[in-house]
């Protein structure tokens, strides 16, 4: 396998992340379709919901789908970004940021063109949101490893030895 089929397979995975998303903003998972699910589901579990909670709750569970769905794809992107090339990771976390919120663009027109769903710029936000999400973490992650490698550079400096050593025993 070669270096660049290597590179190269770094980007099944947001690629594939994508293909997932078109697939989950389909007339198949549109609201009409899941919403007699999430009802059945909710008067099950919580029988004392009045129709307008269980709404309420259905329209939050999609929309913190919007936010993990994309969170995924920004972090998906990043990985293959850093892998794929020679990025530095916030060159990668901008790279990531781009793709994801213009795929979310994309994403909401498509909608526009479906029987069951409409795209909307309030989505488009939401989508956003989770990518920015995404990507704050992954960026968090970084500037927590680099505060802490110092400290973990000092440590292995002066961890206490033993005192003698098994190996050099002579009985």
């Amino acid at each position: 396998m070669t270096d660049a089929q290597r590179r190269g397979q770094w980007l099944l995975l947001p690629v594939g992340w994508m293909a997932a998303i078109f697939v989950f903003s389909s007339d198949w998972l549109a609201w009409g379709n899941t919403a007699p699910l999430a009802r059945g589901w909710l008067r099950w579990w919580l029988p004392s919901l009045d129709s307008q909670s269980i709404e309420t709750f259905h329209l939050i569970v999609r929309k913190l789908g919007h936010v993990t769905e994309y969170a995924l794809l920004a972090l998906f992107w990043h990985v293959a970004l850093r892998r794929a090339s020679q990025w530095s990771p916030w060159q990668a976390g901008l790279g990531a940021a781009t793709v994801s919120i213009l795929y979310a663009g994309l994403d909401e027109w498509r909608q526009t063109f479906t029987a069951e769903r409409s795209g909307s710029l309030a989505d488009v936000g939401i989508d956003s949101l989770g990518v920015l999400l995404g990507v704050a973490g992954i960026g968090a992650l970084y500037l927590a490893r680099a505060w802490a490698a110092p400290r973990r550079a000092y440590c292995l400096r002066h961890r206490s030895r033993p005192r003698y050593s098994y190996a050099a025993r002579s009985d």
